[in-house]
């Protein structure tokens, strides 16, 4: 019987069959994966297993959000929730290097700052994603998640040339800017990174698994890279053309020298691990279908390895003082980010720019789930909870408070601001890390028999 079946496209149906599938590993259910191409096999998972399919279990997932992450970290949030992932933790450099993905499955790590990404985690934090990755680990990297994994000749990215793979869009010259933007291109060396579009991108699946389809499928890029051909890795899917919505930073023509063709995303086998490292931001929580491939990733390299799970099981009360704190102070963040908003500007932190709009990303996607942590609260089925996560939480949220309100003075009062949003973000992102470590351990306990059925659902997973 197959739990994932081709009958809709609906993308409400595609990312709750996701739900459906890990609701059923969660409460213990048998379902196979069934990755190899065969013969009238017309789906990836079911409850039948066929020649090459392995059992699987609920994944244990890491994403990563310490020095170099952007708020797009908050985006793997989304998506694996929606999707119903749950065994989720968050780490920055130093719980990487304190040996914190040794039971894990997997490791995310989203868009940011390369250089600082790298810096951050050195080699102790590069030798335990190698360490990671040799018994079974799936490592997917997107924009500067991915480029910090290629070969590069500085000496910090140059500790994680796990990829033999480079870029397409350095440049010597700069080519003519099509409107004035600093997302337009960053110095590298004696040369250039440039960035001809943002936005939405068609991408071409090349249909080899774990990108089943061979279909189009659009996701964001937003100053992710081309990548060109490589002898070390597979390409999983290539740029395949503009949209209506790409926002074309250079001419139409250079961007299509530079991108169409190239690959967006690709695979390398590493010992009994993988790393995908993506272009585009398949993750971004607006795009379901390419949020689904992040998913038959997991799922595809799930290693058979025995995890220690920590997730303990008990009965805990949230603090409803605690909670009161944190809603209190995140409403505060939230009225003076949408302020900011008001003025167009933006910070220099590192070499990336940051503007008003990613503080409110930060608030809103706490915000949001408040509200969940209250009725949680009072329905009395929960487990799990840290009561120190939740504190923290909330001292957090009383500095970013204060934080903001002084950076929303010196910007009305003209003053450089730089040094103050470098200060906030570095808060937010403490916060952020205390609140869904929090979040993710005290979540609802159904009883078994409110499983929802099988799913009839989702896109078309036939090997084509």
């Amino acid at each position: 019987m197959n739990i994932i079946k081709a009958l809709s496209k609906d993308k409400n149906v595609l990312i709750d069959s996701y739900r459906s599938l890990n609701n059923h590993l969660t409460n213990g259910q048998v379902v196979f994966f069934n990755p190899e191409p065969r013969s009238g096999l017309d789906s990836l998972y079911s409850l039948e297993k066929h020649p090459g399919g392995k059992i699987l279990r609920p994944p244990c997932i890491a994403v990563y959000m310490g020095s170099g992450a952007s708020h797009s970290w908050l985006w793997f949030v989304d998506i694996l929730e929606n999707m119903g992932f749950d065994d989720i933790i968050f780490l920055d450099e130093h719980d990487v290097s304190d040996g914190a993905l040794h039971d894990r499955d997997t490791l995310l790590i989203s868009g940011g700052e390369t250089f600082a990404l790298a810096h951050g985690l050195g080699l102790t934090g590069r030798n335990e994603i190698v360490n990671f990755l040799k018994v079974g680990g799936l490592y997917f990297g997107s924009c500067a998640g991915a480029c910090m994994m290629m070969k590069s000749t500085s000496e910090s990215l140059g500790l994680f040339d796990l990829v033999e793979v480079r870029i397409a869009n350095i440049v010597d010259e700069l080519p003519e800017a099509a409107k004035p933007s600093n997302k337009y291109s960053s110095p590298y060396g004696c040369a250039y990174v440039f960035h001809p579009v943002r936005e939405d991108i068609s991408l071409q699946s090349m249909g080899i698994p774990p990108f089943y389809s061979k279909d189009h499928f659009v996701a964001p890029l937003y100053g992710g890279p081309p990548m060109e051909e490589s002898s070390d890795a597979i390409s999983l899917a290539l740029y395949s053309d503009f949209t209506p919505k790409t926002d074309f930073l250079s001419s139409p023509e250079k961007a299509r020298e530079i991108l169409l063709g190239k690959t967006a995303v690709l695979m390398k086998k590493y010992h009994k691990g993988h790393i995908i490292l993506s272009g585009p931001h398949l993750e971004h929580p607006l795009y379901p279908e390419a949020n689904t491939i992040i998913a038959d990733s997991i799922f595809f390299s799930l290693s058979e390895k025995n995890i220690n799970n920590n997730k303990k099981l008990s009965l805990r009360e949230i603090d409803a003082n605690d909670l009161q704190t944190l809603k209190r102070e995140i409403s505060n963040i939230r009225i003076t980010a949408f302020a900011l908003e008001r003025t167009p500007l933006s910070w220099k932190i590192g070499r990336k720019y940051y503007e008003p709009e990613k503080i409110s990303t930060y608030a809103e996607s706490i915000w949001k789930r408040i509200f969940t942590m209250g009725k949680m609260a009072r329905s009395g089925i929960l487990h799990g909870g840290n009561p120190e996560l939740i504190k923290n939480a909330g001292a957090n949220a009383v500095k970013c408070t204060t934080i903001i309100r002084t950076l929303k003075k010196m910007v009305d009062n003209k003053e450089p601001s730089d040094h103050v949003a470098t200060e906030l973000f570095y808060h937010l992102r403490l916060l952020a890390k205390d609140f869904f470590s929090y979040y993710f351990s005290f979540t609802p306990m159904p009883p078994k028999q409110d499983i929802n059925p099988l799913p009839h659902c989702i896109k078309d997973k036939k090997y084509l």
